[in-house]
């Protein structure tokens, strides 16, 4: 049966030789990839991170797959195609070597929000306006009417501060 040959870079090896310096620092130079996971139970996230490992580690029909792109399509298929439930973790990856240790690269499961962050932006004046900018624009009638708009719809939400600053 012939041995399996890695190619890289100009430089041929087997499965069973140690990595030359180049193929080393080339591993090193390779951003990680972000894998993550979701389960509905805490305990659904061990479960799966152990499914993927024995998956990559007995799985005979990756000679090719266990290339460069394993690892990228794998971030994706995680991120694009599987539901985010309410238990998370993630691991970084840099090859697909890695996988052989996937478990004890994840972070411990973590619960996520169940409803989303409620978000709100206010206009500090900092950046490429100048100091008082808004001030000067209090001047026009349509901008002041705008305003008090806006304050008497953020008092309606319990807002304790005058958009205006009387």
């Amino acid at each position: 049966m012939p041995t399996a040959k890695r190619i890289t870079t100009g430089s041929v090896s087997t499965p069973d030789s140690q990595p030359t310096e180049d193929e080393a620092s080339t591993k090193q130079d390779v951003l990680p990839k972000l894998l993550v996971w979701s389960a509905a139970d805490k305990g659904g996230i061990g479960r799966i991170a152990k499914s993927y490992q024995d998956w990559y580690d007995a799985d005979e029909s990756l000679p090719n797959a266990k290339g460069s792109t394993l690892v990228e399509d794998l971030a994706y298929t995680l991120d694009q195609h599987r539901s985010r439930l309410a238990w998370r973790s993630f691991a970084l990856v840099r090859s697909s070597d890695d996988l052989h240790e996937l478990q004890s690269r994840m972070t411990l499961p973590v619960r996520v929000r169940s409803e989303p962050p409620r978000l709100g932006f206010v206009f500090s004046g900092q950046g490429a306006q100048w100091f008082a900018m808004g001030r000067e624009l209090l001047s026009y009638p349509s901008f002041r009417m705008e305003l008090v708009h806006a304050g008497l719809f953020l008092e309606s939400l319990g807002c304790r501060w005058s958009v205006i600053g009387k």
